[in-house]
């Protein structure tokens, strides 16, 4: 697999080199050294959840244009027409699976951003994703592996405040949480983040867990060269233990009538209610679903994926109004790019650039935001993007974060006006 410069870099960047003491620990630090600090209720603060599709999403299977003629004409086999689609207005329709998304959009908790790209766009999907997740499209110089949402972390000082300040959902951090000062944990189920069984090991867990916790405590008895570090180190490990210690109990504590769909991504967004229904302090979450990249049979691939991503959303919702906190979460979701307008002959859309955002929350101003991409006026076979994708991170930086977006985002971007309620 072709891995870019960029993800190379944010990979090593990520990677802490630990002598192993034979407790059979490393699952522990393998996601990350969390950073200490005090912790602080979340329940006053807004939240972002990123949703990413990966793959690149064919946009125009899933806000459906359905009443364009050079729609229908393009995608013989493909094109889904008024009948069939879950009508939003006179023009265009959500796709007949995402039944979840249109009850959020009936309850005036959904808005769609047209044509979200950037100049030049690329079409490799390690490259294109480095693209969304640096927010740095152009040829500019090195990033150092450093994400737009870890360049909020760090510029926010989260790490001093906040144990526990963001979390990938996932065995691996996305670049974009990828920070400079700012550790995040990447888990895949509570229940698996902290110290790993170790058949080799004489002790129970809870016995090395005490016995690393002893060690960590201790003095260095080291150099005052050396002790600094070491001290550092000792600190972001207690606080990788506590942390584990917290989400475990958090996930045994938790409870909700609503009932999530057992898929990948509604386990996901339930281990997000869970994370901020015990006020650990977090404010970003990102989740990654994918399957999007749909060149032969694209038509029952996004059934399934539209129904499981349709059905958990709807949950996630559900959830926020059992907890009261639907105005408080923001679910902002992207694909690396689009699909080429006209289908292939296998069924399916290759490569192509612009695709629509979805945003839900109690919170947005529902409807479409900036303008479809003109399917008469094509550049090379693809849609022409209508917003950069910068403008709607601004918005979503200035509006909803409240943190000023332009040292965030490298530039100054001018915003989506709009979309917040």
């Amino acid at each position: 697999m072709k891995v870019s410069r960029r993800r190379f870099l944010a990979t090593a960047a990520r990677g802490t080199a630990l002598v192993s003491v034979g407790f059979g620990f490393p699952d522990l630090f393998s996601r990350a050294l969390l950073a200490g600090g005090e912790g602080s209720s979340g329940r006053d603060s807004r939240i972002l959840v990123v949703l990413e599709l990966a793959g690149g999403n064919d946009g125009l299977n899933t806000v459906i244009p359905y009443a364009n003629d050079l729609y229908h004409a393009a995608r013989p086999g493909l094109a889904l027409g008024a009948g069939k689609v879950l009508r939003l207005d006179d023009e265009f329709g959500l796709h007949p699976s995402l039944e979840g998304v249109k009850n959020l959009w009936d309850a005036g908790r959904a808005a769609v951003v047209h044509g979200a790209g950037y100049p030049n766009p690329n079409r490799s999907h390690f490259e294109a994703m480095d693209i969304w997740h640096t927010a740095r499209p152009l040829a500019e110089p090195e990033t150092s592996g450093i994400g737009w949402l870890g360049r909020y972390l760090d510029e926010a000082d989260f790490a001093r405040r906040v144990r526990i300040p963001a979390v990938a959902l996932g065995s691996q951090l996305p670049l974009a949480l990828s920070a400079a000062r700012t550790p995040v944990p990447a888990i895949d189920r509570p229940e698996s983040f902290g110290l790993g069984e170790d058949p080799g090991s004489p002790l129970d867990r809870e016995s090395r867990r005490k016995t690393l916790q002893d060690l960590l405590t201790k003095g260095s008895g080291n150099s005052p060269k050396t002790s600094a570090a070491l001290e550092f180190l000792r600190g972001a490990s207690r606080d990788a233990v506590l942390s584990a210690e917290e989400i475990q109990k958090m996930a045994a504590g938790y409870a909700s009538p609503t009932l999530y769909p057992g898929t990948q991504i509604g386990q996901a967004l339930r281990f997000v209610a869970q994370m901020m229904a015990a006020d650990l302090g977090s404010r970003l979450y990102y989740v990654s679903y994918a399957g999007f990249d749909t060149h032969a049979g694209q038509g029952p691939a996004h059934q399934r994926l539209f129904e499981e991503m349709g059905s958990a959303l709807d949950a996630f919702f559900k959830d926020m109004d059992h907890h009261s906190r639907a105005d408080q979460v923001l679910v902002l979701s992207f694909s690396e790019f689009g699909r080429r307008v006209r289908s292939n002959g296998s069924g399916g859309t290759d490569h192509g650039a612009a695709g629509p955002m979805f945003l839900f929350s109690g919170k947005v101003k529902p409807g479409f935001a900036c303008r479809h991409p003109d399917l008469a006026d094509l550049d090379d076979g693809d849609l022409r993007f209508t917003v950069d994708f910068r403008s709607v991170y601004a918005s979503v930086l200035e509006d909803w974060l409240g943190a000023p977006s332009e040292a965030v985002l490298g530039g100054r971007f001018p915003k989506v006006e709009g979309l917040f309620a």
